[in-house]
């Protein structure tokens, strides 16, 4: 690959961070999975969740512990690693990390859990949609507690392609 392409490659990462960040914010049952911490945050009867209300939650950086709040769920949305050899697609791997307080985890009576269903909801839409010039695909995801009083579901998504204009 020539230093044209691997530079070019390079220039795109903000750009797909922040598309997928802003994409993500506009799926209103996410929002609802993030504002509403009671057992129903779906409740047709709930008013739609603002963007701005919740705009403090989600962040464009790697998982930062010293930004957790017990009483917020948050999601960081960042490019963890990648390649630049593949031609003429870069390969970008972006991490999506769902932190909810241990409280806020169970809901729906113990019959579903908030982190999985705020994965399901964004992989469902994201897998939908180019940020790059290929495929966005969902590719793994791990669970972990942070001092038993956060679960964090890191989900991982890759980008094909680093042309995101």
């Amino acid at each position: 690959m020539n230093q044209y392409n691997t530079i070019n490659a390079l220039t795109h990462l903000d750009t797909i961070q922040n598309k997928m960040a802003a994409y993500i914010c506009q799926i209103q049952n996410v929002l609802r999975y993030i504002y509403y911490l009671d057992n129903e945050p779906l409740d047709i009867n709930k008013e739609d969740v603002k963007e701005k209300t919740i705009e403090e939650q989600i962040h464009t950086i790697p998982f930062n512990p010293d930004l957790l709040t017990e009483n917020k769920v948050q999601l960081f949305i960042h490019i963890y690693d990648g390649s630049l050899e593949k031609v003429p697609l870069a390969q970008y791997n972006f991490n999506i990390d769902i932190i909810v307080p241990t409280k806020y985890w169970k809901m729906n009576n113990n019959t579903k859990t908030r982190g999985i269903q705020i994965a399901y909801e964004v992989l469902k839409e994201i897998e939908q949609k180019n940020f790059g010039l290929g495929k966005n695909k969902g590719k793994r995801f791990r669970i972990a507690t942070i001092d038993n009083k956060f679960i964090i579901f890191h989900l991982a998504v890759f980008v094909d392609s680093s042309n995101s204009y």
